[in-house]
């Protein structure tokens, strides 16, 4: 038995303990998305939307695995809910901007990853997409300037590396 299937075990003793307990459902969600049962995630996901619709992290999960079985329709509809309920989250901005991006709705990506960025200025992972969104629009000077500024911030060392390979092609 793995550490994934040790893990899952337990969180399954706690869902049937307290099957009204929600962060149990997004950990076995978490486990199954690393797995790429993105069937068995969206059933824990839903379980848990069922006793709290309203809830940020539940909506973002839900959001994140319609993404992942290509549902951006529904996608797009639970990110809205999630930033509707925690507005001030880079984190939930930054997964609507991967249903956009997955759309090809780089105009509405690029604002959604500024705005995950202006909340969290170290957020690399969204540089990174930010210039991909630039490049992807033909902005090629803000792109080489949105790199530029991750490289010089002292950005994540995956995420300068990539940045540099990207400015290279520019």
């Amino acid at each position: 038995m793995d550490g994934f299937d040790q893990a899952k075990a337990l969180f399954e003793t706690a869902i049937q303990q307290d099957s009204s307990y929600i962060k149990p459902r997004i950990e076995l969600a978490d486990i199954y998305i690393i797995r790429k049962d993105y069937d068995a995630a969206l059933e824990e996901i839903l379980e848990a939307y069922k006793i709290d619709s309203g809830r940020a992290d539940v909506n973002d999960y839900l959001a994140t695995i319609y993404r992942l079985k290509n549902l951006n329709e529904d996608s797009l509809r639970h990110a809205a809910a999630a930033i509707d309920a925690e507005s001030n989250s880079a984190l939930f901005r930054y997964n609507l901007s991967l249903t956009l991006i997955a759309m090809e709705a780089f105009g509405k990506a690029e604002n959604s990853l500024k705005a995950a960025i202006s909340m969290n200025g170290s957020y690399w992972d969204a540089y990174i997409r930010l210039g991909e969104v630039l490049i992807a629009q033909d902005k090629k000077e803000e792109a080489r300037s949105t790199l530029e500024n991750l490289i010089s911030r002292g950005g994540g060392t995956d995420q300068a590396l990539q940045a540099s390979t990207m400015l290279s092609s520019l």
